[in-house]
């Protein structure tokens, strides 16, 4: 039992490395993905609700004060992730999420494939998306690799639509995204008012979170 517990542990260890230096190939490739596809155009995220939905969400607004948040609500993640993903044509596509609820907040969680999740806080009073984690692990082929690139391009394109391929690019180099990053460490950047981080840890594998800057 012993045995086999070393050798997953080893097996995880080598997918999370194998990923990481994946992903510097692909930085150094000269960012792919964020310079041969232009930035995408703003979608129309409004969704039709009825009545009743209608009502509740004027008394919420009024009643409950302001919420922090990335712009859109847990029922529009889905729409504007695989919008964004389109604009880069990419295959990557969100199909559905699971929303659990919290004393003070509901939890969203997407499995996008089987090496990344996504995971974020929901606002109880205006179910706006609070922040997300993607969480990315390895599986040592270089398909996985380029799936958490693309997934963290398509994150930060969602987030902050207005910033060009270049500066997705520029904000990933100052993120430090590198395969000799200490594990348990990590770097921050803000654009706008929002604030990405990235980290590696051996045990969960790579973490890319995205929050609003007044959140503390």
């Amino acid at each position: 039992m012993e045995h086999i517990q070393d050798k997953k542990a080893k097996e995880n260890k080598e997918g999370c490395i194998g990923c990481l230096i994946m992903l510097v190939i692909i930085l150094l490739a000269g960012n792919w993905l964020f310079n041969s596809c232009s930035s995408p155009k703003p979608t129309e995220t409004t969704q039709p609700i009825t009545q009743t939905q209608s009502q509740s969400d004027h008394k919420s607004t009024i009643s409950a004060p302001k919420s922090y948040n990335l712009g859109f609500t847990s029922d529009q993640f889905i729409l504007k992730f695989n919008a964004t993903a389109d604009s880069f044509n990419s295959d990557l596509k969100a199909k559905n999420i699971t929303l659990t609820e919290k004393e003070k907040y509901r939890e969203l969680t997407c499995e996008l494939t089987d090496n990344i999740i996504i995971s974020g806080s929901v606002n109880k009073s205006d179910n706006t998306v609070r922040n997300l984690i993607m969480y990315g692990r390895g599986d040592g082929t270089p398909k996985s690799g380029a799936e958490i690139i693309v997934c963290m391009g398509t994150l930060i394109a969602m987030t902050s639509p207005e910033l060009s391929p270049d500066e997705r690019g520029n904000l990933l180099k100052e993120l430090n995204v590198k395969a000799d990053v200490p594990d348990k460490t990590t770097k921050e950047a803000v654009r706008g008012n929002i604030k990405y981080g990235f980290g590696i840890s051996r045990d969960i594998g790579i973490l890319f979170s995205i929050s609003n800057v007044n959140d503390k």
